[in-house]
């Protein structure tokens, strides 16, 4: 099972702001060389489903699909599938409620991240 994330590893960013894609793009682009985007939670659950991605850096308010019902989602689909791959899901979101930490918690997201953000908290939150 791969824990350590590197260079190579497989990131995705999903926000439905486009601005935001481009700032964590911007963030992350000297870590990391294999980062795509989704739109809303659907587009990252279907993409997930056909790249198993060792990163998720998930938005929590989407339309079509929030960020912890994606999560809770793509924590499932690990589970049925049996993939054996350590998938980090960390939750980025301007609310700092406790209602929206302990969802992301009981959702499987490993992190939390509160927008706006600098980069060397994105990066501690990842570690």
């Amino acid at each position: 099972m791969k824990n350590d994330l590197d260079s190579s590893s497989e990131v995705l960013v999903v926000d439905d702001n486009p601005i935001n894609h481009r700032v964590v793009l911007f963030s992350l682009r000297e870590q990391f060389t294999n980062i795509d985007t989704a739109f809303n939670g659907q587009e990252a659950v279907d993409k997930f489903k056909k790249k198993h991605y060792d990163l998720i850096l998930m938005d929590l308010r989407m339309p079509i699909m929030n960020g912890t019902e994606a999560a809770r989602s793509i924590r499932n689909y690990i589970k049925l599938k049996g993939i054996n791959k350590d998938v980090k899901i960390i939750a980025m979101s301007a609310s700092d409620t406790s209602e929206d930490t302990r969802a992301c918690k009981e959702a499987g997201m490993d992190g939390y991240l509160y927008k706006p953000f600098r980069v060397q908290e994105l990066f501690e939150v990842i570690k």
